[in-house]
């Protein structure tokens, strides 16, 4: 079978995230019931998944309660939740071949307004679109408000308010949050680490230094030998 085929699952899960695009992710407990990085895959997002590090704050965060009920899983916005028991409390939506499929209707988006109630009622969040290493949003407000992304604020995010390079609030120890002003805006994160272009240098150089290498040592042991 495909590791990462197109299930029933997994197309009601893309269906609902359509609606929402990025808005918000899913959660298998355990977490081997859909294939690890489905959201590199299809149109979905997940809590969990497969890399290379975790920086601590997340894993704190997600650590501090690990049941269903988490207000943990609630911030980072775990609104669906695939699972093979049944858990009380939460939403049944449906079942795909002995997986059940739950909603959490306290989970909050992974995009949204921080501040007094006000501030909060006063924003909104319109058309969310997602690239490779990045996601835009257009955004308004009709007061400066302060605008979450419910990403770990990993070494590399960069972000933009209409064209103009602004501060990630680095107060904040598990999310990216920056101030909007007032008015129609456009937010740009994108992920750019400082040693991606030095990385990739030292990797073609690297690559060429071992092709002219095999190429010498091709050369040395088939060429023509002196008084033969």
């Amino acid at each position: 079978d495909q590791a990462y085929r197109k299930t029933p699952l997994i197309t009601f899960l893309e269906e609902r995230n359509r609606a929402d695009p990025g808005m918000y992710r899913v959660l298998a407990r355990p977490k081997d019931l859909i294939p690890p990085n489905d959201g590199d895959i299809f149109r979905l997002s997940t809590v969990l998944g497969y890399r290379s590090s975790m920086l601590i704050a997340y894993f704190d965060l997600l650590s501090r309660d690990w049941s269903l009920s988490s207000q943990a899983l609630d911030q980072v916005g775990a609104r669906y939740v695939v699972t093979d028991k049944p858990s009380e409390g939460l939403t049944l939506l449906s079942s795909f071949n002995g997986l059940l499929l739950y909603e959490r209707p306290a989970a909050r988006a992974v995009f949204r307004w921080n501040g007094s109630s006000d501030q909060e009622a006063s924003g909104t969040i319109g058309l969310v679109k997602w690239q490779r290493n990045g996601v835009i949003l257009e955004v308004a407000t009709n007061q400066p408000s302060k605008l979450t992304f419910a990403e770990t604020n990993y070494p590399g995010w960069h972000v933009r308010i209409n064209g103009v390079a602004t501060a990630i609030d680095s107060r904040w120890p598990h999310f990216m949050s920056v101030t909007v002003p007032s008015g129609t805006s456009t937010v740009q994160w994108s992920y750019h680490p400082w040693w991606l272009i030095p990385g990739m240098c030292c990797w073609l150089l690297g690559a060429v230094m071992l092709t002219a290498m095999k190429l010498c040592t091709y050369d040395t042991g088939n060429g023509p030998r002196a008084g033969v």
